[in-house]
């Protein structure tokens, strides 16, 4: 007969004395039991899973009374818009997501959605909004007594009553990127994006606002967010005739694709900042220099922050946001 875990004992004990508590960090909690952090951190995902921990963005974790109302099925409302299998990073962030929704014991059951109402039993015990749909969703239902986050919404989302919102710090990401490329010499910055994409537009204003204290003149290439117009991009792009000329790309995406087309009319490389942090952009040959959203973590947090919701029972909306890193 198997007998659990000494050290799962331990910190089922521990929690169960800190209800409502922040934890000891990873560190101190390691000290605490004399095991190892591997070791500690394996048993604290099993029990995150079974909804005994709580991880808070900015906060750290928290011990959960395991007798509060738990969901149980889950909504993932994806933006019709959205081509998931041709648009990598929210397809990883939509599976990642549906990863963590398993890991902590929960349904979830996805549906597409445009502007506009939608039916009332789509939304289950709670529900999660992925892209620019979710907006006008969250802010119907802001007064609703189930439970929403919203992930990417856009700028037209403010967290309120029970509906949270999960948002990227974008202009700070452009504003690092052209950073990035002045302090290797760049004197010329090209951004390739989109104006009416929240992201994009963020991001080429915290490009623009970098280069001009820097006094590097920027322009915008207005350009879909894709692979197949980043290589007709990089095809017809004359950066012999630009000062040493750097580029910034809205995603990783649209970037390996300007490369591509780059490549294919040779000349000198261009050194290329985009975003997103996906597993194409550290192909080394594609030479890339690409900000890394913390796709995980909101994935974990926005299940975490679903149930905190679910257990509050009243309006305890707030806003999250995740900085991008290199």
């Amino acid at each position: 007969m198997s007998s659990i875990d000494p050290l799962e004992e331990a910190l089922l004990e521990y929690t169960r004395q800190n209800v409502g508590r922040r934890l000891l960090s990873e560190r101190e909690l390691a000290l605490r039991f004399d095991v190892s952090r591997a070791k500690l951190r394996k048993v604290l995902r099993t029990m995150q899973a079974a909804g005994l921990i709580e991880s808070r963005q900015g906060s750290g974790a928290y011990a959960v009374d395991p007798t509060a109302p738990r969901l149980r099925t889950i909504a993932i409302l994806v933006d019709e818009e959205l081509k998931l299998g041709d648009d990598p990073f929210f397809t990883l962030l939509f599976e990642r997501l549906q990863r963590a929704a398993q890991e902590a014991g929960m349904q979830s059951l996805v549906y597409r959605i445009g502007t506009g109402s939608i039916p009332a039993s789509y939304l289950h015990d709670g529900a999660i909004t992925l892209g620019r749909a979710g907006a006008e969703i969250a802010n119907g239902y802001a007064t609703h007594t189930i439970p929403m986050v919203a992930l990417m919404p856009g700028s037209k989302v403010n967290a309120a009553g029970r509906v949270s919102v999960v948002q990227l710090a974008d202009t700070e990401a452009g504003a690092e990127a052209a950073q990035t490329l002045i302090a290797q010499g760049c004197r010329t910055i090209l951004f390739a994006g989109k104006g009416d994409i929240d992201a994009s537009r963020d991001r080429f204003a915290g490009a623009s606002q970098a280069c001009e204290s820097a006094g590097v003149p920027i322009r915008i290439l207005y350009i879909s967010l894709n692979y197949a117009a980043g290589i007709a991009t990089g095809r017809t792009l004359d950066i012999k005739r630009l000062d040493r000329a750097g580029l910034i790309a809205t995603n990783d995406w649209l970037a390996a694709g300007i490369r591509s087309g780059l490549a294919q009319q040779g000349g000198p490389v261009l050194p290329i900042v985009s975003f997103d942090g996906l597993p194409l952009a550290a192909e080394p040959s594609l030479a890339i220099q690409s900000l890394k959203v913390p796709i995980d973590d909101i994935a974990d947090d926005a299940i975490a922050e679903l149930g905190r919701l679910h257990r509050s029972q009243a309006p305890s909306a707030r806003l999250l946001t995740y900085r991008l890193t290199r």
